[in-house]
């Protein structure tokens, strides 16, 4: 979150967002921090007392008390994260001296008087933050806290104060960034800070940040009790392991999977909340307890995925609570959930209803934009889609594609893919094709905030998953992955979208009841769903329309072709896709399934973690692009020979086939691209900068008598008369009819039909007994900094199992480099590297 933060003056931050009503502030005739005079000596804990002291004593925060918490961390709290202190409201104050960061209501952290503690900076006006490595350790530290409030309540922003010695800073965090005021000496200004106090003491809980759409549920209410009853097994509930049945499930019975998905939900550590949705011009009201998937970091989507109890039906759903990206073009998930729905399309979530949250959008870039821009030119963040529509009593703005309702037909409760992976979505706003060309034109000009701008949004849909992990045999697997590529297909087809965003996160599996007319037969079979279709975009016909619609770049770096990570500005297509979805399949037959692979961490870590460097850019590891060249996967060296993996299945020949027709495909593109004719100059060329008439003479060859010794030179015979320069060969008739097969969806389908039922599957199991790659796996590569800033110390996290893969963005990678600034890390895309470690709490394999 580095060079996300604004400075304004701290009576700006009074006026804008600590404005009351009320001004009768008791005033006294003393320095009401008199006790802190000699901060600038404490020890960091003496400073905190004191103030707390003064703080409570004199009630400068009427219907507020401020708590210490330095010295415990919450009970069940994994990170065993302390911050310092926090502001409650009266009737919420913790007694056991913990953070109790589902109540806290304004967060507070002390550090010593020293300029290394103070993570900004004031002595420049275009730059915030402070370069200092201890500075920006401080400022991690504080991302942390920030996070771990969002983490725990359902925030449109966090008030925290900071107090360095005898200075203190305010700081609004959201999700883009942090407006934070200049540094100020309480001691000799105590009526300012005392001033901010006390009116941020008479805000309501909406102003100090709290989403009021999320209604907290206490332990006692009715909504409670309806929770705890429903996650209670039940005798009608379904076995969801593929085999035989005898008869389908009824309309109200469940799969057991979900239902136990659901309990685990309810940790009694963990706050519970009932979430309120836009339904067409209404809401709709489901019950949450803890995440079953949040993704990490503080700016950003901050996705949650919930197994929700829908209070209208009372069956169980999947819900995505999401700070989606707020630019024109960008249309929503849940809109593109419609469009396939309502094209047919197989394999993808049923949209329940979706919709933004009031009018909840991050602030922090129209600060950016006072302080930045001249008045005159500055625009206003993109609006919702517009329409004539009555207004929505919840989101406050017309109704449109971006808050609709699907009816859900019965059906059983299934798996949505869109609580794996944060990410953007867009907004359904028809348009022209000029106003397609202007618009995108401004949302990529250079003059754009550089902040991302975000719009709280909500999306349920019917299916609760399963996580991809949990398939039981490489048969299975590729039965998965083929319903997934049916589903890509029938999307580019139906309804002429593509997806951008195939990954092991978004590829999901869900159990569903049968019957086989022809013969009678009723079974549980399970089918491949692909979700999270918040990265598609719309197939244009030209090509030119296809153009960025947002900052920065996203997509899971992992699986991405190797084509799109060497050119950040390649337009993804199907071959792209269909190479994506090789990745996925190939990476869970390495850490899930037998085979010859005696180091399958460092193989995946070779594969799909590394990178190289380009120009300043990051670009496909070298193991990916060998893997293209050659057309085979190889370990590595084993006593001088090449050591290919090989799975004894009739995975072996899927991976020989769509890599013969890979290396091809990247064969032809390389002769094409090399042959193509130069793009037509916009302008006429310039004329050389050396005129012709004083050119420099052609170098003549010296003379025998040099003063180089011209025996050292091997004799001019051996030279050959014309040097070859190397060029992108033609592909043969082979490889061009083999290139043509990823072209489009048709032959990987066929050749993962042959191996899903091929003869050759032998009749036990090939999957491993748990995973290849052990849990304490030691990395060998300094990948690039982890994700996240939880802490300042560095262990690069594997590829995590669940929905796990975030997607990578340019938008964070400037805080990778201020978390870390010990790595050289250059400008550009940088790759992440999530944890492949097992979390049960995030996990959508918990669920069975």
């Amino acid at each position: 979150m580095a060079h996300k933060a604004v400075r304004v003056e701290p009576e700006e931050f009074l006026q804008e967002f600590f404005h009351s009503t009320n001004d009768r502030r008791p005033r006294w005739d003393y320095n009401v921090f008199k006790d802190i005079e000699g901060a600038k000596t404490m020890t960091e804990a003496q400073i905190a007392d004191k103030f707390i002291i003064a703080v409570n004593l004199l009630n400068l925060t009427p219907g507020f008390k401020l708590a210490g918490s330095k010295n415990k961390p919450d009970i069940g709290e994994e990170s065993q994260q302390k911050i310092d202190a926090s502001f409650f409201r009266d009737g919420w104050l913790p007694v056991d001296n913990r953070p109790n960061w589902a109540e806290q209501a304004v967060s507070v952290e002390f550090k010593k008087d020293d300029t290394a503690n103070d993570p900004f900076d004031d002595r420049t006006n275009d730059k915030v933050d402070a370069d200092a490595i201890d500075c920006k350790k401080v400022r991690g530290q504080l991302i942390t806290y920030a996070e771990k409030v969002f983490e725990y309540q359902h925030r449109t922003a966090l008030y925290m104060l900071v107090i360095i010695g005898r200075r203190f800073r305010s700081v609004r965090w959201d999700r883009s960034g942090a407006i934070v005021t200049r540094a100020v000496d309480y001691f000799e200004r105590p009526d300012l800070l005392c001033e901010m106090l006390w009116h941020m003491a008479h805000l309501t809980d909406e102003q100090l940040g709290t989403d009021f759409t999320a209604i907290r549920i206490r332990r006692g209410d009715a909504d409670y009790k309806r929770m705890d009853a429903a996650s209670r097994p039940k005798a009608r509930d379904f076995d969801h392991k593929e085999s035989d049945i005898d008869e389908l499930p009824e309309y109200d019975q469940e799969f057991r999977y979900v239902r136990t998905a659901f309990l685990r939900s309810l940790d009694q550590t963990w706050p519970r909340y009932r979430l309120q949705v836009p339904d067409g011009n209404g809401t709709r009201s489901f019950l949450v307890g803890k995440p079953a998937f949040q993704a990490s970091g503080m700016a950003g989507r901050g996705t949650r995925g919930y197994v929700a109890l829908d209070c209208q039906s009372g069956r169980f759903v999947w819900l995505k609570d999401a700070w989606r990206a707020h630019y024109d073009l960008v249309e929503t998930e849940g809109s593109v959930l419609e469009t396939l729905n309502k094209g047919g399309v197989c394999n993808v979530p049923t949209l329940v209803c979706h919709g933004d949250i009031l009018k909840q959008d991050t602030k922090t870039p129209e600060w950016w934009d006072k302080k930045n821009r001249d008045p005159a030119t500055t625009k206003q963040p993109p609006s919702a889609a517009p329409s004539s529509a009555p207004l929505d009593p919840l989101t406050t703005c017309p109704a449109s594609p971006a808050t609709s309702s699907v009816s859900s037909a019965p059906s059983s409760p299934c798996m949505p893919a869109s609580h794996i992976q944060p990410s953007s979505h867009r907004t359904a706003v028809k348009r022209t094709q000029s106003d397609v060309e202007d618009e995108e034109k401004t949302a990529t000009s250079p003059e754009e905030c550089p902040l991302r701008r975000h719009m709280h949004y909500r999306l349920v849909v019917k299916e609760v998953a399963m996580d991809l992990t949990t398939f039981k045999d490489g048969q299975q697997l590729l039965s998965i992955i083929f319903d997934c590529v049916m589903a890509h297909y029938e999307a580019t087809t139906k309804a002429k979208i593509i997806h951008r965003d195939i990954s092991g996160g978004n590829i999901l599996i869900l159990p569903r009841a049968r019957f086989d007319g022809r013969t009678g037969r009723k079974f549980v079979k399970w089918f491949g769903i692909l979700a999270d279709w918040e990265l598609s975009k719309p197939i244009y016909e030209k090509p030119a329309l296809s153009r960025a619609r947002q900052p920065g770049r996203t997509g899971t770096w992992q699986f991405m072709s190797a084509a799109a990570l060497s050119d950040h500005s390649k337009i993804i297509g199907t071959p792209d896709e269909l190479e994506s979805f090789c990745y996925v399949l190939l990476y869970n037959s390495v850490c899930y399934l037998k085979s010859n692979c005696i180091d399958a961490g460092s193989f995946i870590e070779l594969f799909f973690d590394t990178y190289t460097v380009c120009k300043g850019k990051y670009q496909c590891g070298l193991k990916k692009k060998e893997a293209i060249h050659t057309g085979e996967l190889v370990e590595g060296e084993v006593g001088g020979k090449l050591r290919r993996i090989r799975f004894s299945s009739p995975l072996d020949t899927f991976f020989a086939q769509a890599l013969e027709w890979f290396q091809a495909h990247y064969i032809v593109q390389a002769y094409r691209a090399e042959h193509a004719p130069p793009p037509a100059p916009s302008t006429p060329p310039q004329p050389s900068v050396t005129s012709p008439s004083i050119q420099s003479p052609r170098r003549s060859k010296p003379e025998e008598d040099t003063y180089y010794d011209m025996a050292a030179l091997a004799p001019a015979a051996v030279v050959p008369d014309k040097v070859v320069v190397k060029v992108a060969r033609k592909p043969t008739a082979d490889e061009e009819e083999n290139a043509l097969k990823v072209a489009t969806h048709a032959h990987v389908l066929r050749a993962l039909y042959d191996a899903i039922y091929s003869d050759d599957w032998r009749v036990e199991t090939d999957r491993a007994d748990g995973d290849n790659v052990p849990l304490d796996f030691s990395p060998n590569y300094e990948v690039g900094p982890r994700h996240g800033a939880s802490t300042a110390t560095y262990k690069r996290r594997k590829l995590a199992k669940t929905a796990a893969a975030a997607p990578y963005e340019d938008e964070d990678e400037e805080e990778y480099r201020d978390l870390y600034p010990h790595w050289n890390i250059v400008p550009g895309a940088n790759p992440r590297t999530p944890s492949r470690r097992p979390n049960v709490k995030h996990s959508a394999s918990a669920f069975v």
